[in-house]
């Protein structure tokens, strides 16, 4: 894509440039058209605190500054979707790589040319912006032992199969089977995208995935017990982002957690398994009562 069609993108998106003297890229961003606002360096860190509402991009003005500043992994982790460029005096390997390990991944160096500063909002903004494009279908039991995880793996491998779609599966149980029904070994696990929301990005969410015989891939169960629960606020990024990423996405979730709303409330459908026992089928009744 050329720049002219990214700077046509992105002058509606919310943009601050955040620095401590940001006067000339200011004009290079209002050059392009956007409307931008200017912060101080030192208001950085209120875009990390919880319940905040940061920009879709922040331009973050480094030239002089020789350190990453820490807020920046930590909005990267509170708010996922938010896109950086970093506007600095020159190439800095060091301060690079750190910004990476932060979720950074566009860099823009002095002097500053309006093409490529354009061209780097416009690749976060793209990001940030871009719509759900796949259905979840949510898979939870009246109790355990209903055959949960039997039931997300069939639906999962029958959307794979019969839709002809890229799909996934996220087994998002504290020590869930469905590696061991799609006779898969995972590397890595859900725990794994939980944990680094901040650099979630297609590339990296197909490095934590494996693909099984029978189809579909697999995000699967952590491997080892955690004393807390999930986040489950960074579920809900970690399902949303894999809706930018796959057609169907079927989360076999725990049994009656309702920490899970916001995350189900994605869900195309929810399918509640239960058997044929008056406990099941009193439990089944309250969870589904519980979900609308």
């Amino acid at each position: 894509m050329n720049a002219t069609f990214r700077k046509e993108e992105i002058v509606s998106m919310n943009v601050s440039i955040v620095g401590n003297n940001t006067n000339e890229i200011a004009e290079v961003v209002r050059d392009l058209g956007i409307r931008a606002g200017s912060l101080p360096m030192s208001e950085l860190p209120r875009f990390a605190q919880p319940g905040s509402r940061p920009p879709q991009v922040i331009v973050l003005d480094m030239r002089g500054i020789a350190a990453l500043p820490p807020s920046v992994a930590l909005i990267k982790k509170e708010h996922p979707s938010i896109g950086f460029v970093i506007v600095a005096d020159k190439l800095d390997p060091t301060l690079m790589l750190d910004a990476m390990r932060a979720g950074v991944n566009e860099w823009v160096s002095m002097p500053v040319k309006p093409n490529e500063l354009a061209a780097a909002i416009g690749r976060v903004s793209g990001s940030a912006a871009k719509a759900l494009v796949g259905q979840l279908h949510a898979v939870t039991g009246a109790k355990g032992g209903v055959g949960t995880t039997t039931v997300a793996v069939n639906i999962a491998t029958s959307l794979s199969i019969i839709a002809k779609r890229n799909t996934l599966l996220i087994d998002a149980h504290p020590a869930g089977d469905a590696a061991l029904f799609l006779g898969a070994e995972p590397t890595f696990s859900l725990l794994d995208a939980i944990e680094n929301t901040h650099r979630l990005d297609e590339a990296f969410l197909k490095g934590l995935v494996v693909k099984t015989a029978n189809g579909p891939d697999l995000l699967a169960s952590p491997d080892r017990v955690r004393a807390t629960p999930i986040d489950s606020k960074k579920l809900h990024a970690v399902v949303e982002f894999a809706l930018r990423c796959y057609r169907f996405v079927v989360l076999d979730a725990p049994r009656a957690d309702m920490g899970l709303d916001d995350t189900l409330d994605l869900a195309s459908n929810i399918v509640v398994v239960t058997t044929q026992e008056i406990a099941a089928i009193r439990s089944g009744g309250r969870t589904a009562a519980a979900l609308r």
